[in-house]
């Protein structure tokens, strides 16, 4: 008697709820039992990248430093001409096969190759190493080269 009253609702609630509860128990039934797989490990050619902390930045003035005497710069000189300098960081060290590739700002540079008054000795996992002015300098990704 009450089926003839409610057949509209069992018609369309009915599915509704049976799916319902079939989703609640497979999603319960089938979940994985046991441990997880592992997450497999970094190969060792993959390094992190160190975080540059602000001690290894080297910060360049756009000018002439002012020593306190009016008109008279660091260097001594009266001249109000800013000393004009290039700044290249180090963006990127690529390796594509057995080639090597370093990113100086928008050049891209191998081994040989020239950098200003500096000539690219060894391109590294995460550093370069540049000759010139009689020394040797590395210089890490993140880090820029001033001349």
């Amino acid at each position: 008697m009450w089926a003839g009253k409610y057949r509209g609702y069992l018609i369309w609630w009915g599915p509704l709820a049976v799916t319902l509860i079939l989703c609640v128990l497979l999603w319960i039934g089938g979940r994985p039992r046991g441990p997880r797989a592992p997450v497999p490990a970094l190969p060792s050619i993959y390094r992190e990248i160190p975080e540059t902390s602000p001690e290894r930045i080297r910060y360049v003035p756009a000018g002439p430093l002012h020593t306190g005497a009016f008109g008279k710069t660091s260097a001594g000189s009266t001249s109000s001409k800013p000393v004009s300098r290039r700044s290249y960081e180090l963006k990127a060290v690529l390796r594509i096969g057995a080639r090597r590739l370093c990113k100086f700002g928008p050049r891209t540079l191998t081994e040989g190759d020239r950098l200003g008054p500096f000539r690219i000795l060894k391109i590294g996992e995460n550093y370069v190493e540049l000759q010139g002015k009689g020394k040797i300098y590395r210089v890490f990704v993140g880090e820029s080269v001033v001349f």
